[in-house]
C-alpha cells in the first residue's frame, strides 16, 4: 500500500510528459508538413530556469560543444538562424547563443560565474537593447533608439516585464519563451500580478497594511500580510548586522530571515558600497538561506512581489487610481507611496 503515492506521482509525471510532448507536436506540424521547428535552446544541456525572478543556468547539467542550425522556420513563417556552443575550462561552463530572423539578431551570453547578457539589435528601425543580469543585485537595462539612450535596473524580470510590457513582448519575449519552454514567463508574471493585487486588496478591507514600531521593538514578526514596515527600519536591522556584539548580530540576522522570501527584493536593493564586510557577509548568508530551491510558480513570485514597493511602483501606469491609492496605504510608510500614487507620463518612455 505504501507504494500507491509513489505510483502516482509517477503516473502524473508520465501524463504530464507525454501532454507537453503532444502539444509540441501539434505546435510543430499542421497537415503532415513542419511549421515551427523548436529552437536548439529547448535541447538538454541549455538548462535555464526561473528563481526568484531571475534567469539561473543550471551549471551541474550541460552538454559541452557545439551546435549549428543553418535554418529553421519560426511560428510566423519567417526563417530563422540559430547557433549554440558550450565550453568548460575547470569545471565551469559557458554559453553563446545566437539567432537571426526578420532583420533582428539576439545574442545571450552566459560566463562562466553566472552573469548573463542578452543583446537585440533591430536594423528596421535601427534599435539597441542589452540587459545584463549580474551574478547578484539588479538587472541593467540599456536601451538605444533615435539618436537617444535610455539607462535603467529592474530588480527582476518581473519588474521589468510590468514596466515595459511592450518592449518586452516585442524583443525579448521570443528568446525567453525557448529557454524557459514550457513555461512563460508573462503567463507567470500577469497571474502573479493578479494573485498578488487580489491579496493586497483583501489585506487592505481588513485594515492590515503595515506593521507598527511598537510590534518591531516588541519583538513580533509580521506574517506575509503584513511584512511591509518603514524603510528606516529595514536600515536599523542592516545596521545592526555589524554590530560590536555578536548577540545583536546574530539577532538581526534572525530577524531578517523571519520575514521570509519578500524581505530578497529590499535587499536586492540595498547600496552594498556603503556596508562594512561583516554586515555584506551576512547578508549574502540571508540572501542564500531565503532563495528557495526548484522553479518559480505563481504563488512564489506574487509573494516576491507583493511587499515590494519597487514593483508597484513600476506597476503603476497598469494599474486604476483606486488600486495605486490602496496600494500606497499599504506602503504608507515607505518613501514609495507617494511615487505609487503618481502615474508616470506616457512621453518619458521610448516605446
Amino acid at each position: 500500500m505504501r507504494w500507491l503515492p509513489l505510483m502516482s506521482v509517477l503516473i502524473g509525471l508520465s501524463i504530464a510528459v507525454d501532454r507537453l510532448a503532444a502539444e509540441e507536436a501539434e505546435r510543430t506540424v499542421v497537415g503532415g508538413r513542419s511549421v515551427a521547428e523548436p529552437s536548439i535552446l529547448r535541447a538538454d544541456g541549455v538548462n535555464v530556469r526561473l528563481v526568484v525572478g531571475r534567469l539561473q543556468w543550471d551549471t551541474v547539467r550541460y552538454r559541452k560543444g557545439s551546435q549549428q542550425v543553418a535554418r529553421r522556420r519560426a511560428a510566423d513563417g519567417s526563417e530563422v538562424s540559430e547557433s549554440l556552443s558550450v565550453d568548460v575550462r575547470r569545471g565551469h561552463p559557458r554559453l553563446h547563443y545566437r539567432r537571426e530572423a526578420n532583420s533582428r539578431s539576439w545574442t545571450l551570453d552566459v560566463d562562466r560565474r553566472g552573469r548573463i547578457l542578452i543583446d537585440v539589435v533591430e536594423n528596421q528601425p535601427q534599435r539597441r537593447t542589452t540587459i545584463v543580469q549580474p551574478v547578484s543585485g539588479p538587472l541593467a537595462i540599456r536601451h538605444h533608439e533615435d539618436g537617444q539612450t535610455e539607462t535603467t535596473t529592474a530588480t527582476s524580470w518581473l519588474h521589468w516585464y510590468i514596466a515595459q510590457p511592450e518592449r518586452y513582448q516585442e524583443q525579448i519575449e521570443p528568446l525567453l519563451d525557448d529557454l524557459l519552454f514550457p513555461y512563460r514567463l508573462r503567463g507567470l508574471a500577469d497571474d502573479a500580478h493578479s494573485l498578488s493585487l487580489t491579496q493586497i486588496m483583501a489585506a487592505t478591507d481588513r485594515g492590515d497594511v503595515t506593521v507598527t514600531e511598537a510590534a518591531v521593538a516588541g519583538g513580533a514578526v509580521p506574517d506575509a500580510e503584513g511584512f511591509p514596515f518603514d524603510d528606516r527600519e529595514l536600515d536599523r536591522w542592516v545596521k545592526q548586522l555589524g554590530a560590536p556584539r555578536l548577540a545583536d548580530r546574530v539577532e538581526a540576522q534572525r530577524f531578517l530571515l523571519s520575514l521570509g522570501l519578500p524581505l530578497l527584493p529590499r535587499l536586492d536593493a540595498l547600496d552594498l558600497q556603503r556596508l562594512d564586510v561583516e554586515q555584506r557577509a551576512r547578508l549574502e548568508i540571508l540572501k542564500r538561506q531565503l532563495t528557495p530551491r526548484g522553479e518559480d510558480c505563481r504563488r512564489r513570485l506574487a509573494a516576491l512581489i507583493r511587499d515590494d514597493p519597487d514593483y508597484w511602483v513600476a506597476a503603476g501606469p497598469s494599474l486604476s487610481t483606486g488600486q495605486r491609492e490602496r496600494i500606497a496605504a499599504r506602503f504608507a510608510a515607505s518613501t514609495a507611496a507617494t511615487r505609487i500614487v503618481e502615474t508616470p507620463p506616457a512621453e518619458r518612455r521610448l516605446r
